[in-house]
């Protein structure tokens, strides 16, 4: 049985774009794995608010929107560089640890406010 020329085309376009999407698809680099010690950030940010001596309903305001920042700049910091960012206290070693890029990127991101 003799298939039209249309069907014979579609299903070498479907072929072939078959094989470009699980080509573009296994093609791409795998994210590499980093760590935050969030932990230190949020209790250096915090022991700041102390010593500024303010209300506990305004510390928790600003440490609120402080965390909120920095998962801001983690998310972005793993958008920029294919990376998955782990808490450091889940990581026995391996990963490159961003803390310092992340610390920076906060203080950039609250001076640029001000």
């Amino acid at each position: 049985m003799k298939q039209p020329f249309s069907m014979t085309a579609v299903m070498v376009s479907i072929g072939v774009f078959s094989t470009l999407a699980i080509h573009t698809f296994l093609d791409q680099p795998s994210p590499s794995f980093v760590s935050v010690d969030v932990k230190s950030t949020l209790d250096a940010y915090h022991q700041a608010l102390i010593q500024k001596e303010m209300s506990l309903e305004e510390q928790t305001e600003r440490l609120t929107l402080f965390a909120d920042i920095m998962h801001e700049e983690i998310d972005a910091y793993n958008a920029q560089h294919n990376t998955i960012a782990l808490v450091s206290a889940a990581v026995v070693g391996g990963a490159v640890d961003i803390t310092p890029q992340i610390q920076r990127s906060i203080i950039t991101r609250y001076q640029d406010k001000e």
